[in-house]
């Protein structure tokens, strides 16, 4: 794209593990991006053309933190997360703000991007009785799957997940079922949501998604709206 197409400026990749192996490249050519990136490792100093649409790992796990212990009121969490570059990040993060907050982390397991099976991880948290249990996940499935297993192995306790949890639950339901949701809360936009009495389809998100629906109905079912706006926003970004 830099050598053979000569762009003057690139949105993506999507995952933080691959923008920090291209960032170095894209330095050299000072070509400014794009991306959905959300590692503390992206600094200003390691991206200085680079910008993120995604709230960072340090931003994620305050509000995550935040929420356990003012809503939830728990003493202890475990963590189960994916291979990425961003979950490591958030990782860190989150044991920091758990010290803070005088809360437990009962338990950390990792699993990789893409994987089925996650009950050997969540039976290991299990054992170490958490009060919630933390879910940082790379894609949609990942969380369909997560959530499947957690109710396979009849396990109710509380979920409390970061964006990708939320933002893929369309499709990660059609792996779950929608009733594996229960119990289970993720880091959102503002205004992505809506409060009791809002008008349903009203919002310029929901009309975001019905144009999307009309501009490609093939397709619509397969996206997860949300990573659509974030390089439907680059674009004006870049503007």
């Amino acid at each position: 794209l830099v050598q053979t197409e000569k762009i003057d400026a690139l949105i993506g990749p999507i995952s933080s593990q691959i923008t920090l192996a291209t960032i170095p490249f894209l330095n050299q050519a000072k070509i400014p991006s794009i991306s959905v990136t959300g590692t503390s490792a992206m600094t200003p100093a390691a991206g200085p053309y680079h910008f993120s649409m995604l709230p960072s790992a340090d931003s994620q796990a305050e509000s995550i933190v935040n929420y356990i212990a003012t809503s939830l009121k728990a003493s202890s969490v475990a963590i189960i997360h994916d291979d990425g570059a961003q979950s490591a990040s958030t990782v860190i993060a989150l044991t920091k703000e758990l010290a803070k907050k005088n809360i437990r982390l009962t338990g950390e397991q990792q699993y990789a991007i893409a994987s089925k099976d996650m009950t050997t991880q969540l039976t290991t948290l299990r054992q170490s009785n958490p009060d919630v249990l933390i879910a940082l996940t790379g894609t949609s499935s990942d969380s369909g799957y997560i959530l499947k297993n957690r109710q396979e192995m009849a396990w109710s306790i509380p979920v409390v997940g970061n964006i990708t949890l939320a933002a893929g639950a369309e499709n990660a339901a059609k792996i779950s079922g929608s009733a594996a949701y229960q119990g289970v809360v993720a880091l959102n936009y503002k205004e992505l949501t809506y409060c009791p009495g809002d008008a349903l389809g009203t919002s310029y998100y929901s009309k975001f998604k019905d144009r999307l629906r009309a501009f490609d109905p093939a397709n619509y079912a397969s996206y997860a709206p949300l990573v659509v706006v974030y390089t439907y926003e680059s674009v004006y970004a870049l503007k």
